[in-house]
C-alpha cells in the first residue's frame, strides 16, 4: 500500500509540473511570434531579403514601351504591408494610399549599376490603374520616380504611355474624349537616379 501511495505521489507531481510550464512556454512562443511581426523592415538584414527577391524579378531593357491595359492587374499578386512600406509606397499615393486596390511589382528596368529600377503598378480603383518607374538606393530609399501609364474605365478616353531610354523618359498624355490630342512630357534620367523635367 505504501509503495501504491507513493506512485500516486509521484505521478500527481510529475502531472502538476507539467501543467506549471505549459504557460511559460506558450509565453515564449507568443513572444517569438510578435517579434517576428515586428522586425524592423528596414534593417541591414531585411533590406538585403528583399534585394534578394527584387533580384528575381523579371528584367527589361531599354529602350522600353510602357502601355497600361486594364486586364493587366487581375494577373499579378498584390504586395504585402511590409514589402509597401519598405518600397516607400506611401510617397508615390499619399493621399490615395488607403483606396489603393493593389499594388504589385512588374519588373525590373536595367538603367544602372548604380540604383535599382523598378516598375510597379497601382490599381487604385475599379476604375484606374498606373504604372510608376522607381529609382532606390541600395538600403531601398526611393531616389525619384516619374508615372509611366495610366488607363482609366469611367470615360474611356484617357490614357499615358511612354517610352524609357537610357537617357529620359517620355511621357505621352493622350485624350481620345473630343479630338484626339497628346501632351508630350519629357525626364532626363541623370546618373544618381534624379528625374528631371525638361521642357520637349
Amino acid at each position: 500500500m505504501k509503495k501504491f501511495s507513493s506512485i500516486v505521489l509521484v505521478l500527481l507531481l510529475l502531472f502538476s509540473c507539467s501543467h506549471q510550464t505549459e504557460p511559460s512556454q506558450q509565453k515564449e512562443i507568443a513572444v517569438s511570434s510578435e517579434s517576428i511581426e515586428n522586425k524592423d523592415t528596414t534593417s541591414s538584414a531585411n533590406i538585403s531579403i528583399y534585394l534578394d527577391s527584387i533580384q528575381q524579378l523579371p528584367t527589361a531593357n531599354v529602350p522600353f514601351n510602357d502601355t497600361a491595359y486594364f486586364d493587366f492587374p487581375e494577373e499579378q499578386n498584390g504586395l504585402d504591408s511590409n514589402w509597401i512600406n519598405t518600397l516607400e509606397l506611401v510617397k508615390i499615393f499619399p493621399n490615395e494610399m488607403k483606396s489603393v486596390e493593389k499594388i504589385w511589382l512588374i519588373n525590373r528596368i536595367l538603367l544602372s549599376d548604380m540604383f535599382w529600377t523598378l516598375r510597379i503598378g497601382f490599381y487604385a480603383s475599379e476604375n484606374e490603374f498606373y504604372s510608376a518607374l522607381i529609382n532606390y538606393n541600395d538600403q531601398l530609399k526611393i531616389i525619384d520616380f516619374v508615372y509611366l501609364a495610366y488607363d482609366e474605365m469611367a470615360e474611356g478616353c484617357f490614357r499615358t504611355k511612354s517610352i524609357i531610354s537610357a537617357t529620359n523618359v517620355k511621357v505621352f498624355d493622350i485624350d481620345y474624349c473630343y479630338k484626339e490630342s497628346v501632351d508630350t512630357i519629357l525626364y532626363n534620367i541623370h546618373p544618381n537616379g534624379k528625374f528631371e523635367l525638361r521642357n520637349e
